[in-house]
């Protein structure tokens, strides 16, 4: 939301018909008001994902309920306490699992925060989903999260349904050939690199010019990938 040129970004992306979708940190929900509420009205984003950053500020509830039915608060497996749940009833969860890199790999060498991150990840995956999936409006989940709560054996989802829900995995997709379908990619813009997912290993990750088309970067993204899962 801080960058000098975001509205703009986001009026190129609409003119080439793309369809933009933001995650806002929610510290900054009060701050950008004004302006979240412009870029709805002007259709220049259409869903917005809100980071739980503070679930004692419930008068953010206010402004992500008047921001409309395409928000959806963001939670991380393992940092997400029992607290946190008034915040969440009633309203789209999208569950993110935890990733054992950067901040978090910091969470992992600390004893106290360690304990902390494993006594949530259990009691997320054995009582709170199970309560967000009877008292929020829709819950979500990506696919590290899905790995480590395991959501259709805990939420005890039949295999018809499961099947119909769930979207398959980012690297597990691919034709007769054996060449990756999937269309998702990751991309870093900051660090200039794109990847398979959020989750993929530092290594992994391939650096691009900003020169290069969709189709270009697609590819990059499948370098170490197709011989992997084909052998």
């Amino acid at each position: 939301m801080a960058h000098p040129d975001f509205t703009w970004m986001l009026q190129v992306l609409k003119e080439q018909g793309v369809i933009a979708n933001v995650t806002i940190n929610q510290h900054h929900l009060q701050k950008y008001h004004d302006l979240i509420m412009k870029l709805i009205k002007e259709n220049l984003v259409h869903g917005i994902g809100v980071s739980l950053t503070d679930s004692t500020n419930m008068e953010d509830l206010a402004i992500i309920d008047e921001m409309g039915p395409n928000v959806v608060i963001h939670v991380i497996a393992g940092i997400f306490e029992d607290k946190d749940m008034p915040f969440v009833r009633g309203r789209k969860v999208l569950i993110l699992g935890y990733k054992m890199f950067r901040r978090g790999d910091s969470y992992l060498n600390d004893p106290m925060r360690y304990g902390e991150l494993v006594h949530n990840m259990e009691w997320l995956r054995y009582h709170w989903q199970n309560e967000m999936a009877r008292e929020c409006k829709a819950v979500a989940y990506d696919n590290l999260a899905i790995e480590q709560l395991d959501p259709k054996v805990e939420l005890r989802i039949p295999d018809t349904k499961y099947a119909h829900l769930y979207q398959g995995n980012d690297t597990e997709c691919f034709d007769a050939d054996g060449n990756m379908t999937c269309s998702t990619m990751f991309i870093d813009l900051p660090n200039m690199q794109v990847a398979r997912m959020s989750t993929a290993p530092i290594e992994t990750r391939q650096s691009f010019t900003g020169n290069e088309s969709i189709e270009e970067l697609l590819k990059l993204t499948t370098k170490g990938w197709t011989d992997v899962h084909r052998s």
